[in-house]
């Protein structure tokens, strides 16, 4: 039996294929552009379904055999779990949506939006507009006195982990909560706002120690550009702070991951424009 000839388009989107003893041009489409197809590892005695081969009918399609083709599933073949971390050496990113994370330094000018601008009656309607200066810090207190009448939980879990040196807990918690909350947290640890430089140093701390298993790298990079924004004063005042800071310097996960980032864009611009 002759084997079938075959050529796929330049974007994969369609392969089209002849077979002997059947006359015409069988046309594939790629059904991962049209519909989520789950790939999983296949096992080593995997038997593949054989289908024959699409018929042209008087209604346009071959409803049996695409039936047929689509409505069999294999039962056998586990489901495709993957690991959380694939090695310690390599930086992973966290799970948790970039909404999470992507805004936090800009929460200040979400806040400041004018999405609803007030109107003050009388013979001429005007909006009311008040300085921002005094809005901001009118919401920064009243969120503060929030947090603090409700007594937060989160300076007893940075206590906690310091002693247990649990610090992943830490992140479980940021984790779940809120970008909002998060920003209110995060102010509430100096000690204008109720909290301590022990608190602070825990929150380094922790940061710091986290950083070394190499997981959750984008949250834990965006929770310290937002520490550092809000308290850079006060850090800058603190040499044990400062060390922290120095120590989280010398990590050079970035780097390693920016090189390897860079030498695959290199090689991808490289076999483009050889091939093209």
């Amino acid at each position: 039996m002759c084997k079938p000839h075959y050529a796929m388009s330049p974007s994969g989107e369609y392969l089209a294929t002849v077979h002997a003893g059947s006359p015409g041009i069988y046309l594939w489409a790629n059904s991962t552009l049209y519909s989520n197809v789950l790939l999983h590892p296949l096992p080593e005695k995997y038997d593949p379904l054989q289908l024959d081969l699409p018929m042209i009918t008087t209604e346009g399609r071959d409803k049996n055999n695409e039936v047929a083709g689509e409505g069999e599933a294999d039962d056998s073949v586990p489901e495709f779990k993957s690991l959380e971390q694939i090695s310690d050496e390599l930086v992973t990113l966290s799970l948790v949506s970039k909404s999470h994370w992507l805004n936090l330094l800009d929460l200040d000018i979400i806040k400041n939006a004018p999405f609803f601008l007030p109107v003050v009656s009388g013979l001429k309607p005007t909006f009311l507009i008040e300085d921002s200066d005094n809005w901001k810090e009118k919401s920064e207190k009243s969120n503060i006195l929030d947090v603090m009448q409700h007594k937060s939980e989160f300076s007893k879990l940075l206590y906690k982990s310091d002693e247990t040196e649990n610090y992943g807990i830490v992140l479980d918690i940021l984790k779940e909560m809120s970008p909002s909350k998060i920003d209110v947290e995060i102010r509430c640890l100096s000690p204008e706002n109720g909290g301590s430089e022990l608190f602070m140093e825990y929150f380094l701390k922790a940061l710091s120690e986290s950083l070394e298993t190499n997981r959750n790298f984008e949250l834990i990079h965006s929770y310290l550009a937002l520490f550092l924004q809000i308290h850079y004063e006060t850090v800058a005042k603190s040499e044990k702070m400062v060390g922290t800071l120095q120590e989280i310097k010398r990590d050079r996960s970035w780097d390693s991951l920016r090189e390897k980032i860079n030498c695959c864009l290199c090689l991808g611009n490289y076999t483009r424009s050889a091939v093209i």
